[in-house]
């Protein structure tokens, strides 16, 4: 919830939910379609995954530099 904040800000300026002209335009064809305001909702799904991954990562590394101790 807290990465959201800053990346619906973000991210809500380059799709153009703040300005006249988007700096960011997505292809309706190529997208599900579902936004959230203009921010399509596969950024979100990005946004998360990286989160995610970086938090699994760490998370493993962590565990394998303790059983090494």
């Amino acid at each position: 919830l807290i990465a959201l904040v800053p990346f619906s800000l973000i991210n809500g300026v380059l799709t153009g939910g703040m300005i006249d002209k988007p700096i960011v335009w997505y292809n309706s064809n190529e997208i599900l379609n579902i936004r959230i305001g203009t921010i399509p909702i596969e950024d979100t799904i990005y946004c998360l995954t990286m989160l995610l991954l970086t938090v699994v990562i760490y998370e493993t590394m962590k565990v394998r530099f303790e059983k090494n101790i």
